[in-house]
């Protein structure tokens, strides 16, 4: 969706920090948006959420679109989260190698025992240059 009218965001945020104060401080809370948002979407939303802290927001934009994940994950402080329609190790390269994404899902990686090891060596690999 481009372009949500703000009542819709407002009782969206609303409600989302409703389930802070029914579970606490103490529980990890996540978002998934379903890939279904734009780059300026998902940014407002992520800043709106940004006070109760959520763990991560999975796909605030479609994953095949790493420049806009990109341009998410630059924009906000909450922790990006993508990679579970990811199938191939080519997927997984570009969206590391952009740095587009905090937490990497391998949900249909082990799947698909010919991409398990190229795409957690390549993980392993990137993982650790960016520590560095």
């Amino acid at each position: 969706r481009a372009h949500e009218p703000p009542a819709v965001i407002d009782d969206f945020v609303e409600r989302a920090y409703l389930m802070r104060e029914w579970v606490g401080d103490e529980v990890e809370l996540a978002f998934d948006f379903h890939g279904k948002m734009t780059p300026a979407l998902a940014v407002e939303i992520c800043q709106e959420l940004k006070g109760m802290r959520p763990m991560f927001v999975e796909e605030p934009v479609p994953q095949e679109n790493v420049e806009a994940l990109k341009q998410v994950t630059d924009k906000v402080t909450i922790p990006i989260a993508t990679g579970e329609r990811l199938l191939t190790r080519w997927g997984f390269r570009e969206v590391l190698e952009k740095h587009a994404a905090c937490f990497l899902d391998f949900t249909w990686v082990v799947q698909l025992p010919n991409e398990q090891i190229p795409i957690f060596n390549q993980t392993f690999t990137k993982c650790r240059q960016v520590r560095h």
